[in-house]
């Protein structure tokens, strides 16, 4: 309960700096009642049962859209279920209660279908396990292609459409990301994209680009991290140190006896600070799996009530800084003319800022409470933190006593 009482705590905290920014609270305050759009079709594709039997199948989304709201131009949320691409629907309770959650803050939210691999039950080879990803990111590349397309019957800004997913669904959001080089294939699929569409896939709505502004990676890992290269898209992650089926750092997954070795998000974390993408990470400490959705709704209990809103409001407050207005977007300065970014986060040691040119930038780090506990001048871009008892902070930098940049940090 401390660890949700903290996160309510900073969520008020930050809410007061992304208010000022955004509309009214918008992408914030739940402002919206929902309007539910279910069964829109956006691909079809060629399946495959468990007996090698091959039919088409339709793709479908499910949209969920803020009510009497009068903006038209608006972020978007392409979210996929988890099941480790052998089970779960678009409809599963928790992937309801995710869409409600992001669409009454503003957000126009699609939770979509992507196909199943129901032969990793029986042959859980490497390939069949590939292909289940490739499948499953060809289809989500249809999903954005379809959001892009009908971008202004949706209201949605076309610069802005974002995708995620919990387990085998963030893969596919992580790789419809990152995956986007031919010579990134890996080996075993290099046949069946040359037959299969290539890296777009052959879903639908080709014609449209699948180019995504970001990711929500709940539980979720990537082929390589190599694929990740300076000036990629930011991505918020959220992991479990004690995750037995999808890896928190590099190692292997093992659910259905798959062995097949990816590399988490730890270590996502730790390339995107490398390469200097924007992202921030938080760990369930010495919890499992997808720790907010591991259990029916029938048995869920207070620690996964708590983690649940531990996740929501962290991505919540990721997604405020990337939608709203540029003064409070981390990696943006007030006149947009210099990238201001701070790494890595959580920091141990140190906090980098990189992007200020300029002299006597002086910096503020202070308590969920408002008191400061440590300023000064910024010098050789790093601010010693070490000294820092663990917890979370926010760290202000100021120009001529103008706030420049503000953003939420994690001290361990």
């Amino acid at each position: 309960m401390k660890k949700f009482l903290l996160f309510v705590a900073v969520a008020f905290f930050f809410q007061i700096n992304v208010n000022a920014q955004c509309d009214e609270g918008r992408y914030i305050d739940s402002l919206f009642t929902v309007q539910v759009t279910e069964g829109i079709k956006f691909g079809e594709n060629l399946q495959t049962n468990l007996i090698g039997e091959e039919s088409t199948v339709d793709l479908l989304l499910d949209l969920y859209t803020p009510e009497n709201d009068e903006l038209t131009n608006r972020p978007m949320l392409v979210l996929a279920f988890g099941g480790a691409f052998v089970y779960g629907t678009r409809q599963d309770y928790y992937m309801v209660d995710l869409c409600n959650y992001y669409a009454s803050r503003g957000y126009v939210v699609a939770s979509i279908d992507y196909r199943l691999t129901s032969e990793i039950l029986v042959n859980a080879t490497d390939t069949v396990t590939y292909k289940a990803v490739a499948k499953a990111t060809h289809d989500m590349r249809a999903a954005v292609r379809f959001c892009r397309k009908e971008a202004e019957n949706l209201g949605v800004d076309n610069d802005k459409i974002y995708v995620g997913g919990v387990s085998a669904g963030a893969f596919a959001a992580i790789h419809t990301a990152y995956l986007d080089e031919e010579n990134e294939v890996p080996e075993l699929l290099v046949d069946y994209f040359a037959e299969n569409g290539g890296l777009e896939g052959n879903s639908g709505n080709l014609g449209f680009s699948s180019t995504v502004a970001g990711v929500v990676n709940l539980s979720g890992a990537i082929g390589d991290t190599s694929w990740i290269k300076p000036n990629d898209v930011p991505i918020v992650s959220m992991h479990g140190t004690a995750d037995d089926i999808v890896p928190y750092g590099y190692g292997l997954i093992t659910i259905f006896d798959i062995n097949l070795p990816v590399y988490g998000s730890s270590e996502i974390h730790k390339r995107c600070n490398n390469v200097g993408i924007k992202n921030d990470f938080y760990t369930y400490e010495n919890e499992g799996h997808t720790p907010f959705i591991n259990v029916p709704p029938l048995f869920l209990n207070e620690n996964h009530i708590e983690n649940y809103a531990v996740t929501v409001e962290f991505v919540k407050e990721f997604m405020a800084e990337e939608v709203c207005t540029p003064t409070t977007v981390n990696n943006t300065s007030i006149n947009g003319e210099n990238k201001i970014y701070s790494f890595p986060n959580p920091a141990t040691e140190y906090l980098m800022v990189t992007g200020i040119e300029k002299q006597n930038v002086a910096f503020v780090v202070s308590d969920l409470m408002g008191r400061q506990v440590k300023s000064g001048y910024l010098q050789n871009e790093k601010i010693i933190v070490n000294e820092l008892q663990s917890g979370m902070y926010i760290l202000q930098l100021f120009e001529n006593e103008n706030m420049i940049f503000t953003k939420r940090v994690v001290i361990e």
